[in-house]
């Protein structure tokens, strides 16, 4: 389980596309999915209504790609091992994602430690260890992976040998109740070691207005990992269905530049965190500074100090105790342009 771990943080990291180290993390996940019926947007509710159908051979089909289909939902995936008189050990993918507007968000946990990523229309940030970093970032490839996740689709599962239990009501949603007969060869993806007992089910929507799709796949299995032996559990679970949800940055982070620093007006690739802030432009190097010789001013700076290395020009500026550093420099493809803040 923890190979799988490494490989999701992972997949996470290419997702931003970040340059430098991230730390930090900022809001926390969504509330967990809790017991009971509620009324509140933020929880998936648990069974609300007992199998009323006998069972039948009829059997759906998974819509493809069926969370895609959504206007906004709310995904959470566990992964629990629990070693024979030991602590359970607990990783949790919290994913939320709304259309209008278009905005995303991840939250991947394990034990006291988080890493959080949001991206709002073309502004995304990305938290670990208590530092946030924000960039710049395509909405128009956000849109067009709206409901893709993080992890593999258990609705492959749902191909396998089955046994129809009943209709139920999950997370508000009316669904199909089956039994998986899955081979411990096939849930060896969620486990490291020997599989000795598995039972596996899964809960399919039935509901006008919805793709047909998982609403809920558990897999628990008994068996050995790294020579212990214990008891693990996998659980996948879509809820808050075309429900309102508000997507907001993540807490604490930057939110833009600061309010006495001008913005260059032809600025890409932006990237901000604590006391630091980076982007290129097309714009030569001189047209650059000259920008910032003439704004700066306006909002109260002092220059202290510029220097032209050839290539690349250096600013000082000072106000009320502090220092901002300018550096822009030529490359390959335009001018890269660094600012350190100190407070």
């Amino acid at each position: 389980m923890k190979k799988r771990y490494v490989w999701i943080i992972g997949a996470l990291l290419l997702l931003v596309s970040l340059a430098c180290s991230l730390g930090g993390i900022g809001g926390g996940a969504t509330e967990p999915p809790a017991e009971g019926t509620t009324e509140e947007a933020t929880e998936a509710p648990e069974v609300t209504e007992a199998a009323t159908e006998a069972p039948t051979s009829e059997e759906p089909e998974i819509t493809s790609n069926a969370l895609a289909n959504l206007d906004s939902y709310r995904l959470r995936i566990t992964w629990q091992w629990t070693p024979e008189g030991g602590e359970a050990e607990v990783f949790v993918v919290d994913q939320e994602e709304t259309r209008d507007p278009p905005a995303k968000r991840y939250v991947i946990s394990q034990g006291e430690e988080a890493m959080e990523w949001v991206q709002i229309g073309d502004t995304a940030w990305a938290c670990f260890g208590g530092t946030c970093i924000q960039t710049q970032e395509d909405p128009e490839k956000l849109a067009s992976e709206f409901g893709q996740g993080l992890d593999v689709d258990p609705a492959m599962y749902f191909e396998e040998e089955k046994e129809y239990v009943g209709k139920e009501t999950i997370n508000g949603i009316n669904t199909r109740h089956y039994v998986l007969h899955l081979s411990p060869m096939t849930a060896r993806a969620f486990s490291e070691g020997e599989i000795t007992e598995l039972k596996s089910e899964a809960w399919v929507a039935d509901e006008p207005g919805l793709p047909t799709f998982l609403v809920r796949f558990v897999i628990e299995w008994k068996g050995v990992q790294n020579g212990q032996p214990g008891e693990g559990k996998y659980i996948y679970e879509v809820y808050d269905v075309n429900q309102p949800i508000t997507i907001e940055p993540p807490e604490g982070a930057p939110t833009g530049l600061p309010e006495d620093v001008p913005a260059y007006p032809n600025a890409q690739d932006m990237a901000i965190m604590a006391g630091m802030i980076t982007f290129s432009t097309p714009d030569e190097v001189p047209t650059v500074a000259e920008f910032y010789k003439n704004q700066m001013p306006a909002e109260g700076w002092t220059l202290t100090e510029e220097s032209d290395l050839g290539g690349m020009i250096t600013q000082t500026w000072t106000k009320d105790g502090r220092t901002l550093n300018l550096m822009i420099s030529a490359g390959d493809e335009g001018t890269g342009v660094m600012i350190l803040l100190e407070e």
